[in-house]
Parts: structure tokens; sequence; C-alpha cells
């Protein structure tokens, strides 16, 4: 049987620090899945800009780049898609995800 949480995205409100350029910014964290995630911050990145992401749910750093971005009421949400992922935090990952049932 295959692991369908590998597919899966699980929404989860979270506060976030983003790290660019030598500054980090406050965000939230709205839903991650093993390709990526998308946050909200007040922070301005282009598309194309590689963020550092640090939340209390991980025990290590996300790297991961600016692939959409959309201006919101309460900041701009943005789509980030992870580069290389460790095997360790692929099963830090996984093990936040819900098994589904058939």
């Amino acid at each position: 049987m295959r692991d369908k949480r590998f597919y899966i995205r699980f929404r989860r409100q979270n506060r976030v620090r983003v790290f660019y350029g030598g500054e980090c910014i406050e965000g939230d964290l709205i839903d991650i899945s093993m390709i990526g995630i998308s946050l909200v911050s007040g922070g301005v990145w282009e598309i194309g800009s590689h963020l550092k992401i640090m939340s209390s749910m991980f025990s290590c750093q996300l790297e991961a780049e600016v692939i959409r971005k959309e201006e919101m009421p309460n900041g701009t949400r943005y789509a980030l898609v992870f580069g290389e992922l460790t095997d360790d935090f692929i099963i830090e990952i996984l093990n936040k995800i819900p098994v589904p049932s058939e």
C-alpha cells in the first residue's frame, strides 16, 4: 500500500519566522505538504526568492522558493516550494499528517 500522506496538504495555523536577506519577519503558516507550504506575511518577497522558514512545529528550518503571491487584506499570501528535503525532515512532516481512512 502506498502512503497517501505524500499527496495531502494539511492545514495547520502556526506562527513562523521567515528569514530573507538578513531580515526576520513573522508570518502565519496556512498549510503544508511534502511539496511546499503556503503562508501569509507582511513581508515583501518576489517570485523566485529563496526563504528560510522556522516554526516551533519542526526541529529544523525549511528552505523554500516563492512560486506565487497574492495580495490579501491581512497581508500577502505566498506559495512556496521546497528544495531538497532530508530524510529526517520528510519523516517529521509525514508524522504530522493524519493517515487518511480508506
